[in-house]
C-alpha cells in the first residue's frame, strides 16, 4: 500500500529541545522551569481571554443578531442558500490546497508530513472525509486545537505584556 510505505519512512525524530529562558514581568529572564510554564499559562490566559472590555458591545450585538438572523432563515424549509458554497468539494480543490502545503516544514498535530499527503491515494481518502465533514457539519475536535512551535535556543524571546 502506497500510503503506509510512506508512514513507515516518518521513522524517529529527534526531540527539540525547548527553550526556558522567557521575560518576566519586570523584564528580567526566568530560566525556572516551573515559573516559565506558569509565565506560559498566564500569558496565553491573557491573551484568549480578554476581559478588558476594549471591544465595541453594539458591534458584538450586532454580530450576535445577524447570526441568529442568519441561523433562522437556514431553518426556513424556502431558504435558499448560495449554491457556490452548497455544493460538493471537488477533488482538485483538494488537490489544490495540499499541492500548497510545502515539503520538508513542521508538521501539524496530526504528525502527517507533507509529502505523505500528497499522495494521490490519501488525497482521495481527504476528499471523502472532508464531503463527509462538510454534509454532516461535524469536525473531529482536533481541528479546533493549534500547535505552537517556540524559537530555537539562543534566540532572543519576546512577551507581549
Amino acid at each position: 500500500m502506497e500510503v503506509y510505505s510512506e508512514f513507515q519512512k516518518l521513522g524517529p525524530r529527534s526531540k527539540r529541545d525547548i527553550p526556558w529562558d522567557v521575560y518576566g514581568e519586570d523584564d528580567t529572564v526566568i530560566s525556572d522551569r516551573e515559573q516559565v510554564l506558569n509565565r506560559w499559562k498566564n500569558d496565553y490566559f491573557e491573551l484568549y481571554n480578554d476581559s478588558s472590555g476594549d471591544y465595541d458591545d453594539s458591534f458584538r450585538t450586532e454580530i450576535l443578531n445577524t447570526k441568529a438572523h442568519l441561523e433562522r432563515n437556514m431553518q426556513d424549509p424556502l431558504f435558499v442558500g448560495d449554491p457556490q458554497l452548497s455544493r460538493p468539494i471537488q477533488i482538485d480543490e483538494v488537490k489544490k490546497a495540499v499541492g500548497h502545503a510545502k515539503n520538508r516544514k513542521a508538521v501539524g498535530t496530526d504528525n502527517i508530513p507533507k509529502k505523505v499527503l500528497k499522495s494521490p491515494t490519501v488525497i482521495n481518502v481527504l476528499h471523502l472525509f472532508f464531503q463527509l465533514c462538510f454534509d454532516s457539519g461535524k469536525i473531529p475536535s482536533i481541528w479546533t486545537q493549534s500547535l505552537t512551535r517556540f524559537l530555537k535556543t539562543g534566540l532572543t524571546i519576546h512577551v507581549c505584556h
